[in-house]
């Protein structure tokens, strides 16, 4: 019902059309088989409308909207942080009803990002801009947890290796990954749980920034150290 809304040559997003979008992700049973809001999550023939329409939703009060209410894959939960330390338990709640805790809406984001169009890949950097100042940590994890499968027209997945996706990420997802890496081992008050997020998904990500770290400088070591027993602590 959802692929509904995605017509050429739209793109203003109109309070009716926005009321109307709601009442029918917000109505839409549960356990329903396929539910509406898996509409999003494919590619769209009008995709920057499909961004326009997200950041709307996005941009809306949690009370009115949220997709955290609505099934789908989460980015991080509670169960994901069940054996680490309090500090780390307390992170992870305050993030795990953000409307932004999704994971489908990253791997959209991810897939749009390597658009053709100019106009659509300036949208996502629009949208992941809004979400840093929101809500870096999600950012950050979410652009790596991203998978690298995605539901095409017709029900058509296309699969490409690990690998690939490890030595190939686009230029905006590598962009926004670096930037946030940087900013997190600096010493971004929610570090510790980006960390041991980062290490239970990509391990390998992780101990190849500490080697960059510490070749940009030796001094560095004393920060890789004790983010590394933050870890170390963490997995006790």
């Amino acid at each position: 019902m959802i692929k509904a809304f995605d017509i050429p040559d739209r793109s203003g997003v109109d309070t009716a059309t926005l009321k109307l979008l709601i009442a029918i992700l917000l109505n839409t049973p549960r356990d329903a088989d396929v539910h509406a809001v898996a509409g999003f999550w494919s590619t769209w023939r009008n995709s920057l409308f499909q961004l326009r329409l997200l950041d709307a939703l996005l941009s809306l009060p949690a009370d009115t909207f949220n997709f955290v209410t609505l099934p789908g894959h989460r980015i991080v939960t509670m169960d994901d942080v069940a054996s680490a330390s309090p500090t780390i338990k307390a992170l992870a709640a305050n993030v795990q009803g953000s409307t932004w805790n999704s994971l489908d809406l990253f791997e959209v984001l991810v897939h749009l990002a390597d658009s053709e169009h100019t106009e659509v890949r300036g949208f996502v950097r629009e949208m992941l801009d809004k979400a840093v100042r929101i809500s870096a940590e999600l950012v950050h994890m979410g652009l790596l947890e991203a998978p690298v499968s995605f539901r095409f027209p017709r029900d058509i997945t296309i699969l490409i290796c690990r690998h690939r996706q490890q030595t190939e990420w686009n230029e905006i997802r590598s962009e926004y990954s670096q930037k946030l890496l940087a900013m997190f081992l600096a010493g971004h008050p929610n570090h510790q749980l980006v960390f041991m997020r980062i290490w239970q998904i990509r391990p390998a990500y992780l101990t190849n920034a500490f080697a960059a770290f510490y070749k940009e400088s030796p001094l560095n070591i004393t920060r890789i150290l004790d983010v590394a027993q933050d870890l170390k602590a963490s997995s006790r």
